[in-house]
């Protein structure tokens, strides 16, 4: 797993785990949740964005299947 802090106002960081492809993500409001089969592409632009907000509603989000909470 690589945890990364976000530079977002939405999102505080995230953690990717490219074997199994499940992507996590901790909210500015505490919660969190596991994106599943993200491939390392969309989470290398999601790293690069100049909105990761945004990105991650119009990206990863409805896109990818979800599960609140995290993966530990």
């Amino acid at each position: 797993m690589s945890v990364k802090p976000v530079v977002s106002s939405a999102i505080v960081s995230r953690d990717y785990n490219p074997l199994t492809g499940d992507l996590e993500v901790v909210f500015v409001n505490g919660n969190r949740g596991t994106y599943k089969d993200v491939p390392s592409k969309t989470v290398d632009e999601f790293d690069g964005a100049d909105s990761p907000g945004s990105f991650l509603s119009q990206n990863i989000k409805n896109v990818f299947s979800y599960k609140r909470g995290g993966t530990a």
